[in-house]
């Protein structure tokens, strides 16, 4: 154990199993059995990490809130473990470990089991969560933005407009509706 917490705690190691995580992760999502109705897109649900879409990752999200979904990652361990004992063998481990072979072999095992595979999904998930969160409130902006600015539609209803002066107070002015 002390060897894969070296391992893992390893920066070039981190940057090379997100890189890789971020080739080769995928989320697999399933609802629960009181779950709500408008997660049935999710039941069953598999698509890559990085080519979701906005809304489905905040769906997603919101339905592991409220505990509708159950949502896991799909990652080929194997192909990981090679990935990280061929960078250590490139840049990072001395000839007389490369030597023990099966000491390397499980020391890595272990380190992308209980430590780098977490901590990889975890990373890669909450910055996935973290854009489309920002891009939904740039899109919630863009919106409201243009509804405001637009023009009123006459004639349909009174319109209140209100001036927020902080030395003379609020004022208020009201429009009738045929103008």
């Amino acid at each position: 154990t002390l060897l894969s917490t070296k391992i893992a705690a390893e920066p070039k190691i981190a940057m090379v199993v997100v890189e890789e995580l971020q080739k080769h992760c995928r989320v697999k999502t399933t609802t629960t059995s009181d779950g709500d109705a408008k997660y049935n897109n999710y039941d069953d649900f598999s698509g890559h990490l990085i080519y979701l879409k906005d809304h489905q990752v905040l769906a997603i999200r919101r339905g592991m809130q409220q505990k509708a979904i159950k949502m896991g990652f799909d990652i080929d361990g194997s192909k990981m473990e090679g990935c990280i004992h061929y960078h250590l063998r490139q840049k990072l481990a001395p000839t007389q470990l490369l030597q023990r072979r099966d000491l390397l072999t499980e020391a890595i095992h272990d380190a992308w089991t209980r430590l780098l595979r977490r901590r990889g999904t975890t990373r890669l998930w909450n910055e996935k969560c973290k854009e489309a969160q920002e891009r939904a409130c740039q899109v919630f902006e863009d919106n409201l933005r243009r509804a405001l600015l637009a023009p009123p539609r006459l004639p349909a209803t009174a319109i209140l407009s209100l001036d927020p002066g902080f030395q003379a107070g609020i004022k208020c002015a009201v429009l009738s509706p045929d103008g």
